[in-house]
């Protein structure tokens, strides 16, 4: 029922997103099949550029004519992707050239201990390089040192996620837990 549970939890987040202030946008999470299980007809007529569809690392994205339509009607519909869990999973090389997305989202696998590994930096330079080319960014997940926060910048990463930088907010906790995350 993943499928049914995605749509029911995006449904659900999309229900909040008139509480969230208007500057900060909606991240959900989908796997490829959802996205051409009705998650385009249920984003259209709503707030969509506020809204970013983050592509889960669970399933590989298909060579499938009718996943490849649905990215592009979202995308049409102002909808921005991310590659959600980039290095682990099936999340790797092959989906971001697939997905091409707007924002790859940099596994915290690679991120804990980049600051004493230098294949974790490497790969961190290489994904930079790879959204600069696309035109995308790079997000670090699970940032929760100073060293890894120093060494993410240093690779050329501008935007980081972890408790060192923050916890959600009240409401945007509360937006997430309505949605499932």
């Amino acid at each position: 029922m993943t499928v049914e549970l995605e749509l029911a939890a995006v449904r659900r987040a999309l229900g909040a997103l008139p509480q969230i202030p208007a500057r900060i946008g909606l991240a959900v999470n989908v796997c490829a099949t959802t996205l051409s299980a009705g998650l385009v007809e249920m984003v259209t007529g709503t707030d969509a550029e506020r809204l970013l569809v983050e592509i889960t690392e669970h399933e590989r994205i298909a060579d499938a004519p009718e996943v490849t339509r649905a990215l592009d009607r979202l995308r049409r519909l102002g909808v921005r992707l991310a590659a959600d869990d980039v290095g682990a999973g099936y999340a790797g090389l092959e989906q971001l050239v697939r997905l091409r997305p707007e924002i790859i989202k940099m596994d915290c696998s690679l991120t804990q201990g980049i600051d004493v590994d230098p294949a974790r930096r490497a790969v961190a330079t290489g994904l930079v390089h790879v959204a600069e080319e696309i035109g995308g960014a790079v997000i670090a997940e699970g940032i929760e040192t100073t060293g890894e926060l120093r060494t993410t910048r240093e690779t050329g990463i501008r935007y980081g996620q972890g408790f060192l930088l923050g916890s959600p907010t009240p409401v945007l906790r509360d937006a997430c837990v309505a949605a499932g995350g």
